[in-house]
């Protein structure tokens, strides 16, 4: 709903980054932009991580948070412990062109996307196959700290854009990649599968 996505803006701005520490890399790939956003607006805009904390080593200006033992092995506890966290307007997915990220999907443009906050992702595969640049996300091109940081900037300036690529996402979740959206395939593949 409109009201609902106009109505979950707050100050700060809050930024959403979520990975194992199997993303160590991917997260140090923009880290040093993500430093120069959040120092450039101060209080106007947080980083919150959920994970990759090497032994603490991640930075005194994001937030951390840690699911508490055993949500993060199982997906649906952690989305529903992920949801009680404050409300996030962007979330990051960074990923460094190795084969291991190539062959991942595109599960966290879905992820932030329920949660309502607009997706900024690496312009590799699994994201080129869900987000439509500059329609229902955006799409780093060269994943470069320059172009992170651009992007940043421009969807921490703009509420209407992301307004406008938040509804987008939302309506494209909900037609290819909600539980409804599977509902008819799954009863093919599995008849004993009930929709309710």
């Amino acid at each position: 709903r409109l009201s609902e996505i106009e109505s979950s803006e707050e100050k700060p701005l809050r930024i959403l980054y979520t990975g194992t520490k199997t993303h160590a890399s991917d997260w140090r790939s923009v880290e040093s932009a993500l430093k120069r956003v959040i120092h450039r607006h101060g209080s106007m805009v947080e980083m919150h991580i959920v994970g990759i904390d090497e032994d603490n080593r991640l930075p005194s200006w994001a937030i951390l948070h840690q699911p508490p033992p055993g949500v993060a092995a199982v997906y649906p506890a952690f989305v529903h412990w992920l949801q009680g966290l404050v409300p996030f307007t962007v979330g990051i997915a960074p990923l460094m062109p190795d084969t291991f990220n190539i062959a991942k999907s595109g599960i966290k443009f879905m992820d932030y996307t329920a949660l309502g906050a607009v997706t900024l992702a690496s312009d590799l595969p699994p994201y080129q196959e869900v987000i439509r640049n500059g329609e229902n996300g955006i799409l780093i091109p060269g994943n470069s700290s320059k172009t992170w940081e651009e992007a940043l900037e421009l969807v921490i300036g703009s509420q209407e854009l992301r307004r406008r690529l938040l509804i987008q996402a939302r309506q494209d979740w909900l037609l290819h990649h909600s539980y409804d959206s599977w509902s008819e395939e799954l009863s093919i593949l599995y008849p004993e599968y009930k929709t309710a």
